[in-house]
């Protein structure tokens, strides 16, 4: 998981040196878009999961050790958005954006004493937050971004290696907690523009019940520390672009 992700990010410092390039060589002549005004946009990325996971019987007694459950995949984006120039390099805005999700990965535990397994998979995840941004150029965008988020994981349902006899599930539970990352966005032509960025969220402490598979009743709790890390790119209409030539001042 840490290598497909470290790849991912990568490839992401790799598309924000060339779009910094891209934005530098049009510095002789550059353009000046409009910043303030509506867009919105979709992309697609590359995100991971780590699940920091430890076992708790009723009432509250550690019976398993602590473990990491994670898992990575690609993702889907839609974003919408207003952005307003506060000063000639200064830039602030506001957003709203949805994951659709592909990371999954295994979830191993044990109950009554046998090694059990299930597919862990984040389905999907929204955001809503600011921005804060400095123009290095007037078609280069260099910025901050933070706000509040919720992801959605599917029902564990935990099964013996043997991947027959059904044993134990969680159900499926949402989960709310805060984002930071960092981006980069540079004009590309008339009302379009492409966004990079990278965003940790950590949606916090929460306990999450496992429940036996034929009678349904509650057998322990599992307390989860979750954290997600994603890199995307997104492509961008500027509603109230109307870029001309000239000089940043």
């Amino acid at each position: 998981m840490s290598k497909c992700f470290s790849n991912s990010l990568l490839a992401l410092g790799v598309a924000c040196a060339l779009a910094g390039y891209v934005g530098d060589a049009n510095a002789s002549e550059p353009m000046r878009p409009n910043w303030s005004g509506v867009y919105i946009g979709a992309g697609v990325g590359y995100g991971s999961f780590i699940n920091n996971n430890t076992g708790f019987d009723f009432p509250r007694i550690q019976v398993q050790p602590q473990q990491d459950t994670g898992g990575d995949g690609f993702l889907g984006t839609a974003i919408v958005g207003y952005d307003h120039v506060i000063a000639p390099r200064i830039l602030v805005g506001i957003f709203a954006d949805y994951d659709w999700t592909g990371a999954e990965g295994e979830w191993r535990t044990r109950a009554a004493g046998a090694n059990v397994s299930g597919t862990y998979k984040q389905d999907n995840a929204w955001a809503v937050g600011g921005r804060v941004g400095f123009l290095s150029n007037p078609g280069t965008l260099i910025y901050l971004t933070a706000g509040y988020t919720e992801a959605e994981f599917g029902q564990v349902t935990f099964k013996d290696f043997l991947g027959v006899n059904e044993d134990r599930y969680i159900p499926a539970n949402r989960f709310n907690g805060w984002f930071a990352g960092a981006g980069l966005e540079t004009s590309l032509m008339q009302n379009l523009a492409l966004r990079l960025e990278y965003r940790y969220s950590d949606f916090g402490q929460t306990d999450l019940t496992v429940f036996r598979a034929v009678t349904d009743a509650p057998q322990f709790l599992k307390e989860v520390d979750l954290v997600t890390h994603s890199a995307r790119a997104v492509l961008s209409y500027k509603f109230n672009w109307d870029s001309h030539r000239g000089s940043l001042k």
